[in-house]
């Protein structure tokens, strides 16, 4: 028989009844509750968030993700179709400044006249790529190799096709003339347009090559329909997902375009002119998402109930413009009332060689 006894030694009845203590769930809490580092390019830095468990006798397992430094998705603009026979009366912003962005994936451009842009660097491909499109109006030729795996807007691309248009894409086999704002779902998907404007190839020639780490495609004296031009200019896109638009020489009408990019569903898009007096002769403009500058270690971990942990935050301004950059740490928990707890983070980059 199984006995019981009490701390005085006498023998008492066994009780079956269970009994515990419930531990309360943990509670995150994170400091600072914001951060902010000013860089030269190039520069780096680091902070430190101390990361709590306030609930005592519990556990906080935590995981942090890659940091978000997307930007703001730009808003759509309204598509309005414009027949060959009519003039498209409208006249977008004015270029004020030689760079802007980001969009919503954090695409940025900055062209040759600003201190720290690019350098308009033409080369003549007409002697040595491959003609693309000869004659016609309204063409839409490929798909042609790039050569290497091209990253745009989240997506890895091996082909491309070229319109007469002043336009390349991943994927559509549109031949749009009529050129729209950006962004605009009723424009070409995966667009890429250093001179989207109702062209044709009255003279002139279309012409890629690539060489494994750089496709340049080239308009080359290409007129205007209905009378105008001629245009000669260039895409460029490199393996890094860098795109580069230059222009060598172009005829009048200049203000009828549109420059920039867009995403597959028309969604997201970086505008760089439409319809307003900017392209002109000798002229270089980069485009490229913001490397990814903002890292949090460690990224997953245990803290004990009325402890911390201390997480490192890296700033990295290497290949970054001048600019205000916003990214947020965000930090997912077992906290039931408190999962993700969101950082947010702005780096000012000073531009710099």
């Amino acid at each position: 028989a199984i006995k019981a006894f009490d701390e005085f030694g006498n023998e008492g009845p066994i009780s079956n009844v269970p009994s515990g203590t419930t531990l309360g769930p943990p509670q995150v809490h994170v400091d600072p509750t914001s951060l902010s580092e000013t860089l030269l390019t190039g520069g780096t830095a680091s902070h430190t968030l101390t990361l709590s468990n306030l609930a005592a006798g519990s556990t906080l397992e935590f995981e942090i993700p890659l940091p978000d430094i997307s930007g703001n998705p730009t808003p759509m603009a309204e598509y309005m179709e414009i027949a060959k026979d009519q003039t498209d009366f409208r006249v977008g912003n004015p270029v004020i400044s030689g760079a802007g962005g980001p969009d919503g994936f954090g695409y940025r451009w900055v062209d040759s006249d600003e201190p720290f842009g690019p350098t308009f660097n033409w080369i003549d491909i007409s002697g040595t790529g491959t003609p693309a499109i000869t004659s016609g109006d309204d063409v839409n030729n490929g798909p042609f190799p790039i050569g290497f795996a091209f990253p745009f807007y989240g997506a890895d691309f091996s082909e491309f096709r070229i319109c007469s248009n002043g336009w390349l894409s991943f994927t559509s086999s549109s031949t749009a003339s009529s050129n729209q704002p950006l962004p605009t779902p009723g424009a070409p998907a995966n667009l890429l347009a250093p001179f989207w404007d109702d062209l044709n190839l009255s003279t002139g020639t279309v012409y890629y090559q690539t060489d494994g780490a750089k496709l340049t495609v080239q308009w080359d004296n290409i007129s205007h329909y209905g009378g105008g031009g001629p245009y000669t200019f260039q895409a460029i896109l490199r393996s890094d997902g860098t795109i580069e638009y230059q222009y060598f020489s172009m005829g009048e009408p200049d203000n009828s375009a549109t420059v920039g990019i867009q995403n597959a569903t028309g969604t997201d898009g970086l505008e760089v002119a439409f319809n307003t007096d900017y392209v002109r002769d000798s002229l270089a403009i980069r485009i490229q998402a913001a490397p990814q500058w903002l890292t949090v270690s460690p990224v997953e971990g245990t803290v004990w109930g009325g402890t911390n942990t201390l997480l490192t935050v890296d700033f990295d301004a290497t290949g970054l413009l001048g600019g205000t950059y916003d990214g947020n740490v965000r930090i997912f928990s077992n906290d039931p009332d408190e999962s993700p707890v969101t950082v947010p983070v702005t780096l000012t980059v000073i531009g710099a060689p």
